[in-house]
């Protein structure tokens, strides 16, 4: 009996004490709750109403790319139609060496790519082919020097719409023309006209039964005659020459085809053809 008095009297005690202390509780709660639910919005709400940006490369990130070339380039033009490799185009890190591949009267044109876009090889580690790989080391016979590089342009991040024209403080010529071993094409057109008939006569060469597609031609430019990708400025000026020549109405020497139908003289006239827009031209095949 004494032991449910006792008890009835502890919880009684404990009824009192809990009714006393919950409005203080809650009145502390009140107070604190919302200071750290508004404190909650605040931050978030901060966070929200910052814009998400992502890194942009800076400019010690980027590396020029140059490329010279003796007509404007066009970026919807249509890569099956030139020598390129795979669909490869040169450029190279020096502008005066691209000026030098441009000619005089040429164009030069700048394309930023990002340091990681950049290989020594065609594909990278993960075995993705990079958006520009570094070919080689150049020197042409002006002793300019630069390295050559190969951008891919079936490349996802290759935007031909981002290649510029230079006009930099370098984009002037290297090399002084007066000292050049330059051969204009005027002195030797009769000439080449002339061996050539004698070659046809004498059984060594044949005029070919019909023409052929300069398109076709350019991407088979046998190791015999000279690469585009090697012209000099004096190669360049060569075919400006003969497209004057061209232009002109001059009787212009067929170009020379192997037995195997590629390029073994006459690059110069090909290149000289395919910026007139010729579609197609006489040729020779060398043999019987």
């Amino acid at each position: 009996m004494f032991g449910g008095v006792l008890g009835r009297l502890l919880s009684n005690a404990a009824e009192e004490t809990a009714a006393k202390a919950a409005p203080r509780a809650g009145a502390v709660l009140s107070d604190i709750l919302p200071q750290s639910v508004s404190a909650a919005k605040r931050i978030v709400g901060n966070v929200a109403d910052e814009p998400l940006t992502l890194a942009k490369p800076t400019q010690e990130d980027m590396v020029n790319l140059y490329r010279g070339m003796s007509q404007k380039f066009d970026p919807n033009y249509d890569l099956n139609n030139t020598g390129a490799l795979n669909g490869y185009t040169y450029y190279t890190d020096n502008p005066s060496m691209a000026r030098e591949y441009a000619g005089k009267d040429g164009y030069v044109y700048q394309y930023q790519v990002p340091k990681s876009s950049l290989g020594d090889d065609i594909m990278n580690e993960d075995g993705d082919r990079v958006l520009a790989y570094k070919n080689s080391d150049k020197k042409l016979a002006t002793g300019t020097k630069g390295g050559e590089y190969m951008v891919y342009n079936d490349h996802e991040n290759y935007d031909p719409n981002n290649v510029k024209l230079y006009e930099g403080p370098d984009d002037t010529l290297s090399f002084d023309s007066n000292n050049s071993t330059h051969t204009p094409v005027s002195s030797y057109i009769d000439s080449a006209n002339s061996d050539l008939e004698d070659a046809i006569k004498n059984g060594e060469m044949t005029a070919g039964d019909t023409p052929q597609k300069v398109a076709d031609l350019i991407k088979k430019i046998g190791s015999d005659s000279t690469q585009i990708a090697d012209y000099t400025p004096d190669d360049w000026q060569t075919v400006s020459e003969w497209k004057e020549a061209m232009q002109n109405g001059a009787k212009i020497p067929p170009v020379v085809l192997g037995s195997d139908g590629y390029v073994v003289d006459g690059s110069h006239r090909l290149m000289a053809y395919n910026q007139l827009g010729t579609p197609e031209i006489p040729v020779a095949i060398r043999g019987k």
